[in-house]
């Protein structure tokens, strides 16, 4: 018998159209924007003032691929410790919009049963870090455990006929 979808992915597929054309606004609105310019440290904006990392914007979208299952049974728990790849190299990768289908190529072809989570990546604070890995490439690697609650929403990734994933519309870069 299948597993049965997270809360996340329900939440996210009750969705109504207008609800779908909302979050896709608001993510095109926050994917990645690398500032200009090595000294830039902060950006105003109406609510305040956002900390940068490495020429990131904090308020942007980061995204987690995970085995269903796993993300499943961390949810349960509170708290996603990382897939064994992740344990291996001390910290939780994560992926921003542009670099998930490399992400996916390298990691991930043809593998069935995968998620996309979605996290803000200011809330993560000093413990998530922009750091240099694919041809020097900056990708957010979280230091601290994963707190399953902090999730924005949760979508399968679908293989196409070539095995390749399928990423939602509102994120495809």
């Amino acid at each position: 018998m299948p597993d049965s979808p997270s809360p996340g992915m329900l939440a996210h597929s009750a969705l109504s159209r207008e609800g779908r054309g909302r979050l896709r606004r608001d993510i095109s609105a926050r994917l990645p924007s690398p500032l200009a310019g090595e000294g830039s440290r902060r950006r105003r904006v109406d609510e305040g003032e956002i900390e940068t990392q490495n020429g990131y914007w904090m308020d942007q979208l980061i995204f987690k691929i995970c085995d269903h299952a796993e993300w499943a049974a961390a949810e349960q728990a509170g708290v996603y410790h990382g897939s064994d790849h992740d344990l291996a190299d001390g910290f939780i990768h994560f992926s921003t919009a542009s670099q998930l289908p490399g992400t996916l190529a390298k990691h991930y072809t043809g593998r069935d049963g995968l998620v996309l989570i979605a996290f803000d990546a200011a809330a993560f604070g000093d413990e998530l870090k922009w750091e240099p890995a694919r041809g020097g490439e900056l990708f957010p690697h979280l230091y601290a455990p994963l707190k399953t609650g902090l999730a924005l929403w949760t979508t399968p990734l679908p293989l196409d006929e070539q095995g390749v994933h399928i990423l939602p519309p509102e994120i495809s870069p």
